[in-house]
């Protein structure tokens, strides 16, 4: 191992997260999150039922004023992962209030590149700007406001670590889109494939079905995670 490769390692080996500004504000944001989502995903679901809303697009507007967290064990589970990823950036597909962002980004060394981040919902960018702010690493983070398809289009450096955490029925088109961009080795987590598993059925079909691009395991933890690795 050369010099300057071990000082690559070492530096995407840094991690924040036992940083007290940025792990109250985690803290903080996962009591946030659990008291509002008690009241709001009970309703939303009900709205849901009375539309006959079927995807996530269907439900769009409801969820707006979730928060839709990931689990305190999910957003270890990234850090780990965003530590240990080979060279290359980390993209993330729904920012949402940016719990997870953060996550990533405390795996971040100050030289590092950002962690992309991408969120549809006007609100929630906002949102999430400001506890970029409060955690400390609003410079490790570039988050792309409007449709993923349209602020990932021209992306075209090499990818080592895919969180997707958008509209469930989304995954596989949008894998698709960045599949050229991931390096060997590279990461691929999707969330939520127990909580409706309906939407994710083709991405899972994909990942689980090509093992000449992926090796691909089901892990039963909070709604569901599918993490998959590239092989090529």
């Amino acid at each position: 191992m050369n010099g300057r490769h071990h000082v690559d390692m070492e530096r995407r080996r840094q991690s924040r997260l036992d940083d007290e500004q940025l792990a109250g504000v985690l803290s903080s944001l996962h009591a946030r999150a659990e008291a509002n989502d008690e009241d709001v995903i009970p309703r939303v679901l009900t709205l849901a039922v009375e539309r006959g809303a079927r995807t996530d697009e269907d439900m769009s507007d409801l969820l707006a004023e979730a928060f839709i967290p990931i689990n305190p064990v999910v957003g270890r589970l990234l850090h780990v992962l965003a530590l240990t990823r080979p060279p290359g950036r980390v993209v993330e597909f729904g920012t949402s209030h940016g719990l997870s962002t953060i996550y990533l980004a405390a795996a971040m060394a100050p030289d590092d590149p950002a962690v992309v981040t991408t969120e549809a919902e006007m609100s929630k960018v906002a949102a999430a700007k400001t506890n970029f702010m409060a955690a400390g690493v609003v410079d490790q983070i570039d988050l792309r406001a409007g449709d993923a398809f349209q602020t990932l289009a021209d992306f075209d450096e090499p990818i080592s670590l895919l969180f997707l955490d958008g509209w469930k029925g989304l995954y596989l088109p949008l894998l698709r889109q960045l599949e050229d961009r991931l390096v060997n080795g590279a990461i691929v987590v999707a969330d939520d494939t127990t909580l409706l598993p309906e939407l994710c059925a083709d991405y899972l079909a994909y990942v689980r079905g090509n093992p000449h691009l992926y090796v691909s395991c089901a892990l039963p933890i909070d709604d569901g995670l599918e993490v998959s690795v590239v092989v090529r």
